[in-house]
């Protein structure tokens, strides 16, 4: 009977635990600019399950947080993942046929 109510318990603390999904952790960001358009833009090129190579014109100026648009340029602002992107086909990051390109 004591056995019975130990497990109970601990079938108990492992439901009640609390539970969070597992997220990807993104690079850091990067200032990019296209100096064809005069544009620019702060991007995050990838994270644990995705990497984004940049479209043909741009070039990564240097890290987000100590880059900033060159004076004449137009800021686009934070793009979030930009680019030609592609998922990596792994059990960490593939829950579903639908994620895994």
């Amino acid at each position: 009977m004591k056995s019975r109510f130990v497990l109970l318990c601990a079938l108990v603390a492992v439901l009640a635990a609390p539970v969070s999904p597992a997220v990807a952790t993104p690079t850091a960001p990067v200032t990019i600019v296209n100096h064809t358009t005069k544009q620019c833009a702060e991007i995050i090129q990838g994270d644990d399950c995705h990497w984004c190579d940049l479209l043909e014109g741009w070039e990564i100026l240097g890290p987000g947080s100590q880059t900033s648009c060159p004076p004449d340029y137009a800021d686009l602002g934070y793009q979030g993942m930009s680019g030609k992107c592609r998922a990596y086909k792994s059990q960490f990051c593939c829950t579903s046929p639908q994620l895994c390109l």
